[in-house]
């Protein structure tokens, strides 16, 4: 069926001070002559340029039907920022296991797959604790405001 993807074949990092060199750069340190074709970037091709127009048209249907866009979302970063500074929201799914498992394996996140399911267990778990909530206030409102209704006026 699919194809099964290991990490055993995955590089390791290179801890060492190597550098990797292109070739122009090689060749700039040698001749000392820099290549002028390389200073100057290609404009798109027309098939490039079509291709770039239909991906933004996808895009931005995608942002309108979904009502979310760039701006959006920063914005909604920085209120949950904001959250997070003044202790409204606890970083509870903060995970050290998974931070570390990260930086131990650079080149090959799959090893670290079980520690992500349970960092997103936890954010969903707080999630649906959040809209419960949510949920929960609005319902509360509504009563209040039906029961206003009913009390006769004096």
């Amino acid at each position: 069926m699919g194809s099964r993807m290991s990490c055993d074949t995955c590089p390791t990092a290179v801890t060492s001070s190597v550098v990797n060199l292109s070739d122009s750069v090689i060749l700039r340190v040698a001749d000392g002559v820099q290549n002028p074709k390389s200073l100057v970037p290609e404009p798109p091709s027309q098939e490039d340029q079509s291709w770039y127009e239909k991906l933004k048209c996808i895009d931005d249907s995608h942002s309108q039907k979904t009502g979310i866009n760039i701006k959006d979302m920063e914005t909604l970063i920085i209120s949950l920022e904001g959250r997070l500074r003044q202790g409204i929201i606890k970083e509870s799914c903060f995970s050290a296991l998974l931070k570390s498992c990260y930086r131990n394996n650079p080149n090959c996140s799959l090893h670290c797959m079980k520690e992500s399911k349970e960092f997103i267990d936890c954010v969903d778990a707080i999630r649906l604790q959040h809209i419960k909530e949510v949920v929960l206030q609005e319902q509360e409102k509504v009563k209040e405001s039906k029961q206003h209704k009913k009390r006769p006026y004096n």
